[in-house]
């Protein structure tokens, strides 16, 4: 576009360009490297994006926002983008008044359960799970998660949230597990550990990669999980960290997790923050969405 090569100046850290662009940093990373959304430039290792990256970013988050998976419109080119938002108004896949993510926002403040779920499920049968993750799940949580430290979410709302997560899992295993799964997750949190959104993501990507999946949800004693893990014959055993105040209660957790289930089954542990230093004999750690699709993939997911 003519005029605009001056504009590059101004560049933008991974985090502004999130804030500007109304995306997750996670769902930028993933636009970038799955599907060359931008090419971001990179001083001494970290990632710069351009006003014009900020604008194209912007144009695939209306495009997403309106019914569009991210594979269907990576490739097109701004002017496309904006008349495909253009069009939107007589797409059968847009809203007529509001964007999805809006609509299940609105949906949650109002305690409209049906609603948010009827959206959810309607996106959930437009779009690949993996998009469906990205575009819509991670960022609607990173807003809930918002709202919850500014304390302007109430604690039913984020259970409201929660159960419509949980319908939508129940909806991701009906539509893409087969009847013999390459492998069968069980995906859990600790005792104590009460933060069930990452385990709900995590639970959602393995069943839309065509994995078995057993979610116990949230707040089980690892004797608990070991009886379900023998009962069921689960392949791996998932739980998420996301509380380390007591490192010591969850390290314990950990190494008996690993001593009382066979041999024969993988142990994953999510954490959060990613930083964390976490290392176990037989465990593996996941610090990111795309380290847990990783995994997924090699014990036979497919995206």
């Amino acid at each position: 576009m003519k005029g605009r090569p001056a504009r590059a100046k101004n560049l933008f850290p991974i985090r502004s360009a999130a804030r500007l662009t109304r995306l997750s940093i996670d769902t930028l990373r993933a636009w970038e490297k799955r599907y060359a959304a931008v090419q971001p430039v990179r001083q001494n290792g970290i990632r710069l994006y351009t006003e014009a990256d900020v604008d194209r970013l912007s144009l695939l988050r209306d495009a997403v926002d309106h019914g569009h998976s991210i594979g269907q419109v990576a490739g097109l080119s701004n002017k496309d983008l904006m008349g495909l938002t253009a069009r939107a108004d007589t797409s059968r896949r847009v809203l007529p008044n509001e964007a999805p993510l809006e609509k299940i926002l609105h949906a949650i403040d109002a305690f409209d359960h049906a609603s948010a779920d009827r959206e959810l499920g309607r996106l959930a049968s437009l779009m690949p799970p993996r998009d469906l993750i990205h575009s819509i799940a991670l960022p609607l949580l990173r807003i809930i998660g918002e709202r919850w430290h500014e304390q302007s979410l109430r604690i039913a709302q984020e259970h409201l949230t929660s159960q419509l997560l949980r319908n939508l899992l129940g909806g991701m295993m009906r539509i893409y597990a087969p009847p013999h799964p390459s492998s069968t997750l069980l995906t859990a949190t600790f005792s104590d550990d009460l933060h069930e959104f990452g385990i709900f993501i995590s639970a959602i990507l393995a069943a839309g990669a065509g994995l078995g999946v057993l979610h116990l949800g949230a707040n089980l004693p690892v004797k608990e999980l070991s009886y379900a893990t023998k009962r069921s014959g689960v392949d791996v055993v998932l739980v998420s960290i996301t509380d380390f105040n007591d490192r010591m209660l969850r390290e314990e957790q950990l190494r008996s997790l690993r001593a009382s289930v066979p041999n024969n089954v993988e142990v994953w542990v999510g954490v959060n923050p990613p930083n964390t230093t976490l290392q176990f004999k037989g465990v593996r750690v996941l610090r990111n969405f795309e380290d847990l699709e990783r995994e997924i993939q090699r014990v036979g997911g497919k995206f």
